[in-house]
């Protein structure tokens, strides 16, 4: 798995070539500015953007995190943990 951490005119979306070549299973870019998640798992060769849930939160099967922007911050909950399930901790 591999984070970026994306800023106004930097190639975190250019990379996702080389990560498939790599073949990392997951790439979460997440934006500088606005906090906003985005995760792309790799799927025969090419990677698919994971739509969020109804809330809002974009999942990593990988690790087990959910995570979505919440009033300027990261949001993250551990999606089996009972204790991060009913809140969150922010980034």
């Amino acid at each position: 798995m591999v984070v970026e951490i994306r800023s106004p005119g930097d190639e975190s979306y250019k990379k996702l070539l080389f990560y498939a070549q790599l073949q990392v299973l997951e790439v979460w870019i997440i934006d500088r500015d606005t906090r906003q998640p985005e995760v792309f798992r790799l799927y025969e060769g090419d990677y698919r953007l994971m739509l969020p849930d109804d809330e809002g939160w974009a999942l990593s099967t990988i690790t087990g995190i959910r995570m979505r922007a919440e009033q300027g911050k990261l949001a993250i909950a551990l999606v089996d943990d009972p204790v991060s399930g009913v809140g969150t901790t922010s980034a």
